[in-house]
């Protein structure tokens, strides 16, 4: 598909009073013309004029004055262009060209732009215009946008009336200027063209004084608070010689002006990739649009995708309780905090910015808010620290380490926090924490280590070993911190992002829990390869006996038939009957005045040793487990025991996530205490009113089982998902496991004997035989996801993309070879929409170098889109994740992530570049 050949960037629309800024993805799309745009830093040079302006963006950049650029309407705005002779250099010039708009914005409607995409930014600190803003306001919007990023302001005296013209035009943007971020020495160079004046030194600089009075009489403001000079260029008279000639003394003034401003900015850190470059300028029109009194900021732009921690401050304090010298601060303390702030700011991508300034801006007031004094005191000394002295200590120490890293062949920021955990691994011994992940200091930790130390996914992800068989798996065999080997290997599976979720749920039903059991297996039967059942969902509840269920599957990883095995074993151990007399009638009294007294009918002692043994004494909810290993997220509901009880949730992933309507309801016990056996949770949860009595968990609470208030745990499970899992609208699919109803004739929930036959009616019900058909053939397409390669590009309306469809089983997997043989057998076909993608189960277009799955699928979309798959005649079922939305995948993908993202994972380059081998070829013609 040809691109479009519009040049225009921004542009101004007044709609209804609201004034629109629209950016462009003309930027971006002149990028990829530059060769190595991660190392190649562009200039950016603004010639603001009309036709004097045109003849020298033609002579001095090749730059064409298309037709369609002639019209009032495409004249309005800032053009942007890329000059050829550059782009294989490593200073490539961009051109930004503008006429200042004379007349006010005239209201129109914000036109659609087919041909490519462009982002509407509201301008929201505009309020006091009555329908049409003033004539200044584009200038002053281009002017406040364009500076930070400028390195050379070009004004052509011949198209704005002359030196006193452009005074005004100068004044109104020192009038209106805020103090920049940038240092003064990269702030732009202003250079004024005029051809009345003669050639030379001596009156170049005369008709400069003369330009500087005009600007004193129209502001007081120092000119030079805002651009590093300001300078004058006489052009010879027009028709005195040819053209090229004419511009050639031009052409060198401004190359040398953008080279003076290169190497300043380059001095002090901010002299930017082209991929740097152009994801900062978006940044840039987002902050434009909400304010124009605060400058914008590179740093914090930077960190769009990695923001500081809103609750940094609370992880250090967690972390500094554990110091308890003034030597343990300034040795250990002060060297870890600083080189986890170079973890934080330098992820693989960033900007390399000034270590202090980075600290000034993101980290210093964090670290002053850790104490109401002005002096840090300890435990075990009387000695004091100033707060400020530790401050520069640990700014002293961040600068250090900064230096390491950008030294020739220096060390990447994560190799360099990893060392520096590693130098005091005795002193962790004795460090634990359930509330902060030490290794980072940054988030609530997940995954408890045997040694004690609890980490969080992210750690896992930087520090941990990436498994060349799957690059969503990690384990890791020494602790991070105190370097114990463990027993046995963690292993992580970390969630692929643009992947969806299936979610099961069991109820409560004591005895009655072998029915959803049993229909585990039959759509185990259904689905008929030899894949861990446990391993389609990512989220399982359970409440009561349906928690048992839960926990036996996923927390041990066992089987169906072992779990139901002790489940059935567990049952009639519990479900004993306390001892009685011998006499039938005052043995039943007795139960009854011991169940009041001791608020259950059973005996606690029988469920509690019966549990302690199934899952042992000591094992915790958060212990690396089966369901670490296959990233599943279990969630038990208990109820606490209050006049209104309400529903709590114990969980094995810490409570992380974004619980935002009721944050409350994860239990997150105390700092210390964060490692509940599991045996205490499934005593909590099954502890029916009046079978069994409330369980008490030491500074936790008192629970018992939510079934009276839950006994569904979907509403929660629902609940938890849209916190795990933001950007996918739905579950792949939902298993809701009910135990059924009991008639008058049956048995209770306690009475054991049943248990046989329960299982016996659901192996004969042929009731559930087509719901079980829907969900294997469900279950079978969610083992497929999607994901973009490149960034899309917007053609005619429509995305273009490129991405591939990935699968969870990979070519070491026992199911693998057998999945795709029963596919291909069954000539099963994925659909994007409702066209078929092309190809055969079994073509090697399935299969990449290593013999994994993966398909290549072109998009042409307008956002939204459903990739499904047909097996045989039967009904099409979405693969995981799907309808998808280019802007969600986009975002989970992180693919605008341009300056790193937490997990230092290393941002993919663009394999669908313009071939390198063509580009020069019609270059021009593209990108002018």
């Amino acid at each position: 598909m040809k691109r479009c050949d519009h040049s225009h960037w921004l542009r101004l629309y007044n709609q209804g009073g609201e004034v629109a800024l629209l950016e462009s993805d003309r930027l971006r799309t002149l990028t990829k013309y530059i060769q190595y745009p991660d190392i190649q830093k562009p200039s950016l040079l603004v010639l603001i004029g009309n036709v004097a302006k045109s003849v020298a963006l033609r002579e001095l950049f090749s730059v064409k004055r298309a037709w369609w650029l002639r019209s009032k309407q495409s004249a309005n705005g800032v053009h942007l262009h890329l000059d050829p002779s550059t782009i294989f250099t490593g200073k490539p010039i961009f051109l930004a060209d503008l006429d200042l708009p004379g007349q006010p914005l005239k209201a129109k409607s914000i036109p659609r732009d087919k041909c490519h995409e462009t982002a509407s930014h509201a301008i929201e600190w505009i309020t006091d215009v009555p329908g049409v803003p003033p004539s200044d306001l584009a200038s002053r919007i281009y002017a406040r946008l364009l500076f930070p990023f400028t390195d050379v302001f070009c004004f052509f005296c011949t198209d704005l009336g002359g030196f006193r013209q452009i005074a005004i035009q100068l004044a109104a943007w020192l009038e209106k200027a805020t103090s920049s971020t940038l240092p003064k020495s990269t702030r732009p160079r202003v250079i004024i063209i005029s051809d009345k004046i003669p050639p030379g030194t001596a009156s170049e600089n005369e008709a400069k004084r003369a330009f500087l009075w005009m600007l004193s009489e129209e502001t007081t403001k120092d000119p030079l608070e805002q651009f590093s000079d300001i300078s004058v260029v006489a052009l010879f008279p027009a028709g005195t010689m040819s053209v090229e000639a004419r511009h050639r003394r031009l052409k060198e003034q401004l190359l040398d002006a953008l080279d003076h401003i290169r190497t300043t900015r380059d001095e002090t850190r901010h002299l930017f990739s082209a991929t740097h470059f152009g994801a900062l300028f978006e940044y840039a029109c987002a902050h434009l649009a909400k304010t124009i009194e605060q400058p914008f900021s590179f740093i914090k732009a930077s960190r769009t995708y990695n923001p500081v921690a809103p609750n940094l401050g609370e992880h250090l304090l967690t972390f500094l309780k554990h110091v308890r010298t003034p030597i343990e601060l300034t040795e250990f303390a002060v060297p870890i905090i600083a080189s986890s702030v170079l973890l934080d700011s330098y992820p693989p991508g960033a900007h390399m910015f000034d270590p202090r300034s980075v600290f000034q801006i993101l980290y210093r007031d964090v670290l002053r808010r850790l104490s109401e004094s002005r002096v840090m005191t300890f435990e075990e000394s009387s000695d004091v620290i100033l707060v400020s002295g530790f401050i520069n200590l640990v700014e002293a120490r961040f600068v250090e380490y900064f230096g390491q890293s950008v030294q020739r062949r220096g060390k990447a920021s994560a190799e360099i926090h990893r060392e520096n955990l590693e130098r005091f691994q005795n002193r962790w011994l004795s460090i634990r924490s359930d509330s902060t992940c030490f290794p980072c200091l940054r988030r609530r930790p997940q995954y408890s280590q045997h040694c004690g130390h609890c980490v969080c996914q992210t750690c896992v992800m930087n520090f941990g070993d990436q498994s060349p068989d799957d690059p969503w798996d990690f384990k890791v065999r020494r602790c991070f911190l105190c370097k114990v080997v463990l027993p046995r290997e963690m292993v992580v599976k970390v969630h692929p992002p643009t992947a969806g979720a299936g979610v099961l749920c069991i109820d409560g039903g004591g005895i009655r829990a072998v029915i959803p059991v049993e229909i585990m297996k039959q759509i185990r039967d259904r689905i008929g390869l030899p894949i861990p059942f446990q391993k389609f969902f990512k989220l399982a509840f359970g409440v009561s006996s349906g928690g048992l269920i839960v926990l036996a599957m996923f927390h041990k990883g066992w089987s169906i038939e072992q779990s139901l095995d002790v489940f059935e074993k567990l049952a009639k151990h519990t479900f004993r009957r306390r001892k009685g007399l011998g006499i039938p009638l005052l043995s039943r009294l007795r139960e009854l005045v011991g169940s009041y007294f001791t608020d259950g009918f059973y005996a606690a002692g029988n469920i509690e040793a019966a549990l302690k043994e199934v899952f042992g004494m000591d094992e915790s909810i958060l212990d690396s487990s089966y369901a670490t290993s296959i990233g599943t997220r279990i969630g038990l509901p208990v109820a606490t025991v209050h006049e209104r009880p309400s529903c709590r949730i114990f969980t094995n992933y810490n409570g992380v996530g974004t619980q935002e309507q009721n944050p409350e309801q994860i239990i997150k016990p105390k700092d210390g205490l964060g490692r509940v056996p599991v045996w205490e949770i499934a005593r909590s949860a099954s502890a029916a009113p009046g079978f069994f009595p409330p369980k008490h968990i030491d500074e936790v609470g008192t629970f018992q089982d939510a079934g009276p208030l839950e006994n569904d745990p979907l509403i929660s499970a629902l609940s938890e998902f849209t916190s795990a899992f933001p950007l996918t609208e739905e579950p792949d699919f939902v298993i809701s496991l009910g135990t059924g109803q009991s008639k008058s004739d049956e048995s209770g929930l306690d009475d054991t004997k049943t248990m046989s036959e329960l299982k016996s009616k659901v192996q004969v019900d042929d009731s559930i035989s087509r719901a079980i058909d829907s969900i294997a053939r469900r279950m079978l397409a969610s083992l497929f996801y999607f994901e973009l390669e490149p960034i899309p590009e917007k053609m005619n309306e429509k995305f273009v993309a490129v991405g591939h469809i990935q699968c969870s089983e990979r070519r070491r997997d026992p199911a693998f070879s057998l999945l795709l043989q029963r596919l291909s057998d069954c000539s099963a076909t994925f659909y994007l929409d409702d066209c078929p993608v092309s190809g055969r189960f079994g073509d090697s277009s399935f299969l990449d170098a290593d013999g994994n799955f993966r398909k290549c699928v072109e998009l042409s979309v307008s956002d939204k889109f459903t990739i499904c798959l047909k097996q045989g005649h039967s009904e099409p079922c979405n693969i995981s994740g799907s309808p998808y939305s280019i802007q969600k995948l986009i975002l989970a993908q992180s693919l605008h992530a341009n300056l790193g993202t937490a997990d230092h994972r290393k941002r993919k380059r663009m394999e669908e570049r313009i071939q390198r081998a063509g580009k020069r070829q019609r270059i021009g013609d593209s990108i002018n």
